[in-house]
């Protein structure tokens, strides 16, 4: 689940600051700062500069230690990361979505091939097919992945809704391509960007609830 991930990452944090030479480090400031120089990586590794985000949270977390003066091993640090991804634990109502929802269902997602597809294996979830960052050469927001899913699909916007957890890169992504979206909203965080979802929900069973609002654009 989402607070295991945040945990992991909070350990990671955690040994940093441990084996850091640095004192009084602010573990608030590390986590921006891997999370900056993160999104900033995602940015430039597109299309035929393109890097896997295996390769890209390598160098981010690198860049990172060697900004904060520690003596982490990355690499051992970042095998629990990448263990989680291929295993990771899901909310209970994303299978209640799965199991009633009667649209066809695409994942597209950011991480890796090999990495989703084992996630995907692990919790037995069936969808109708995945598109993923590493098929694109393009990782979400831009418009070149979600331009990908509909022609995979023989889809057009209009004919597409995206559910996501990320103003940033699912919202936002969609909006470009003119897609109807959904933020999930799970945390009730404030949307402090200029983006605007077409629907917010707290979680997939009041998704399912209202899906009939975006849909037919209903009051």
């Amino acid at each position: 689940m989402v607070h295991l991930l945040k945990k992991m990452i909070s350990s990671i944090i955690e040994n940093i600051v441990n084996y850091s030479n640095n004192k009084n480090l602010n573990k608030s400031d590390i986590g921006q700062y891997w999370w900056k120089e993160f999104v900033s990586l995602c940015n430039i590794h597109n299309g035929n500069n393109f890097k896997l985000q295996k390769e890209i949270e390598y160098i981010s977390l690198s860049n990172t230690v060697l900004k904060f003066n520690s003596n982490i091993n990355v690499k051992d640090e970042l095998e629990k990361l990448f263990e989680y991804w291929k295993k990771p634990t899901i909310f209970s109502d994303s299978m209640v979505f799965l199991e009633n929802i009667k649209l066809p269902v695409i994942i597209v997602s950011n991480i890796d091939n090999n990495e989703i597809q084992e996630a995907v294996a692990n919790n037995n979830i069936s969808v109708d097919k995945i598109i993923t960052s590493e098929d694109a050469l393009f990782y979400k927001p831009n418009e070149n992945i979600f331009k990908m899913a509909m022609e995979k699909n023989n889809l057009n916007a209009n004919e597409i809704i995206h559910i996501g957890d990320s103003i940033s890169n699912d919202i936002a992504g969609a909006n470009k391509v003119n897609i109807k979206s959904i933020w999930l909203n799970r945390n009730d965080r404030q949307n402090k960007t200029n983006v605007i979802p077409g629907l917010i929900a707290k979680d997939f069973i009041e998704i399912i609830e209202n899906i009939d609002k975006i849909i037919y654009d209903k009051d």
